[in-house]
């Protein structure tokens, strides 16, 4: 189809070429054309960047009896005033109420302090992914709700080895928070034991070295430093 094609030669940058097509199919109407139309003058890298006009067509794909979902996505991305960004993805929610993406999106626009109401919509809805999952575990150990980040982490395996070793630092220092000394020593010792080119940035060894001191385990202290 013609929106293959378009597809194509945006992943090409052919951005004049794509436009051309899409300026003649912009008649049809169709929300995707809008779409695309907002991608070509959102582009960093095409010279006809065009901030206002990627809004408009962004806009046009939303607005549609058939919307676009990451339309929603690239207006709220778009907007500078965080709110009114929670307003456009909210809005996306009336069109697309089981939408990871539009979800995820919120979470991040979203204080800290306030995701938790709209993670457990996401849970009630079973709409949860990993990186929304992610996302919470993060937002728990940040804001020192350590058990709850721990029960997060606790309950999903990450696909990807970096994020599953950052998830385990989390858990690690979360369960030093807690006191739970000895479950984040045996983290932290199987990290530093995997991690041989040094991806983590020393992270574990830290972490052990907050517990030993703790223990007053000093001579130990002293090798992990030395390493």
């Amino acid at each position: 189809s013609q929106l293959t094609e378009i597809a194509v030669l945006m992943d090409n940058k052919k951005w004049e070429d794509a436009e051309k097509i899409l300026m003649k199919l912009s008649k049809t109407n169709d929300s995707r054309v809008n779409y695309y139309l907002g991608h070509i003058y959102d582009a960093w890298d095409n010279p006809k960047e065009d901030k206002e006009k990627a809004r408009r067509f962004f806009s046009l794909a939303a607005e549609s009896t058939n919307p676009v979902v990451g339309a929603f996505i690239w207006l709220s991305i778009n907007e500078k005033n965080k709110t009114h960004s929670i307003r456009i993805l909210r809005k996306g929610l009336w069109s697309f109420p089981k939408s990871e993406a539009i979800y995820y999106q919120l979470l991040n626009y979203t204080d800290p302090s306030e995701r938790e109401n709209i993670y457990k919509e996401i849970v009630e809805k079973e709409y949860v992914s990993e990186r929304i999952n992610i996302c919470m575990a993060l937002t728990y150990f940040d804001l020192k709700k350590y058990e709850k980040a721990i029960g997060i982490i606790s309950s999903f395996e990450a696909e990807e080895e970096r994020d599953r070793n950052v998830l385990a630092c989390i858990k690690a220092f979360s369960l030093y928070e807690v006191g739970k000394f000895e479950e984040a020593s045996k983290i932290f010792s199987k990290l530093i034991e995997e991690d041989i080119n040094h991806k983590l940035n020393y992270i574990p060894n830290l972490g052990l070295i907050l517990i030993l001191l703790n223990q007053d385990r000093l001579s130990k202290v002293e090798q992990l430093i030395e390493e």
